[in-house]
């Protein structure tokens, strides 16, 4: 068995570890946390990357790619800027 993946389209190849790497950010994670600004303005936060998402509910991180899971939204942990995320 090959321990490289050819990617026919670009002719790349990849390491099983990149492939389920790159295969992860399909699998949607709950978003949990939610920033909120000095103004009251409020984002939910990516579980991946961190970013603050503009919009609610939208299926992917604008940002990294992330597919989202929005089932748990309500009981999201607020954060403030400044504060440690994790």
């Amino acid at each position: 068995m090959k321990s490289e993946l050819e990617n026919p389209i670009m002719g790349q190849k990849y390491t099983p570890r990149l492939f389920i790497k790159a295969v992860s950010y399909r699998i949607p994670l709950p978003v949990r946390k939610i920033i909120v600004y000095g103004d009251n303005t409020a984002y939910p936060l990516c579980p991946r990357c961190e970013s603050a998402i503009e919009r609610e509910y939208v299926f992917f991180c604008d940002q990294c790619g992330q597919k989202l899971n929005w089932d748990l939204f309500e009981y999201a942990k607020v954060v403030r800027p400044g504060s440690k995320r994790k």
